[in-house]
């Protein structure tokens, strides 16, 4: 089994179209960086956990599409969906396969999301001398894992009954991301961080506490199981 990961870590991480995503989702996040974040969001400093996490909500649909091209390009193309048929004669069990699809295309996902928070954490730093750290962590989770969670599970699921409709999930995640709802409903939050600060109160240091409603924390949860559990589902069915 652990032969068969890192198999298919390598054939990912190692390919000409990862390293290209890979830095595309860098420089979409520099240039977030340099024109978004530094302006901090609804009035807190650049370095705000609103800011922060508008940061993450903002470079999530780019990283999301990512993770689709390569479950397309990867794993459910024609030759994938084919070879799929010399599986059930295989010694290790179809199920087995897909658990290390799954722990590969999360192993070049963690890698660009840890890239991502490196950063963001030294552009604070550098420029602004703050090492927000929680900031930066507790936004990631509330964002990152639900997000990747939900449509790694969706796409997967979709691309079982047609892989085409990962191009399709593709577009709907570039309008969930570019096009954001302002309340806690928001797919990658990016509407929830922008809008909820200018309902709060200034506290002591001049601008709203970082303090997130139960709401919204439920509500990404939910998001995280949901996608969890349709990604269960969807690796437990048969080959084609």
């Amino acid at each position: 089994m652990n032969r068969i990961i890192k198999y298919e870590i390598q054939r990912l991480i190692f390919s000409k179209s990862y390293i290209g995503l890979f830095a595309v989702n860098i420089l979409f996040a520099v240039i977030i960086l340099n024109t978004e974040t530094i302006l901090g969001t609804g009035y807190t400093s650049p370095f705000s956990g609103w800011s922060l996490g508008s940061y993450w909500a903002m470079t999530l649909p780019i990283t999301m599409a990512a993770v689709l091209f390569m479950l397309k390009n990867y794993y459910f193309n024609s030759a994938a969906v084919s070879a799929d048929t010399l599986v059930t004669s295989a010694p290790f069990k179809p199920f087995h396969y897909a658990i290390a699809r799954v722990t590969a295309v999360t192993f070049c996902f963690a890698l660009i999301i840890f890239i991502l928070f490196i950063t963001v954490f030294l552009f604070i730093h550098f420029i602004f001398n703050e090492k927000p750290l929680y900031e930066i962590t507790v936004t990631l989770l509330l964002t990152v894992l639900p997000c990747y969670s939900a449509v790694l599970g969706f796409g997967w699921f979709l691309a079982r009954i047609r892989p085409f409709f990962l191009y399709a999930l593709i577009i709907i995640v570039l309008v969930a991301g570019f096009f954001p709802v302002n309340n806690v409903f928001d797919f990658f939050a990016g509407g929830y961080f922008n809008n909820e600060p200018l309902n709060l109160p200034a506290g002591a240091d001049g601008e709203p506490p970082f303090t997130l409603s139960l709401n919204f924390i439920y509500i990404r949860i939910i998001y995280f199981i949901t996608g969890a559990a349709v990604l269960f589902l969807s690796v437990i069915r048969r080959p084609y």
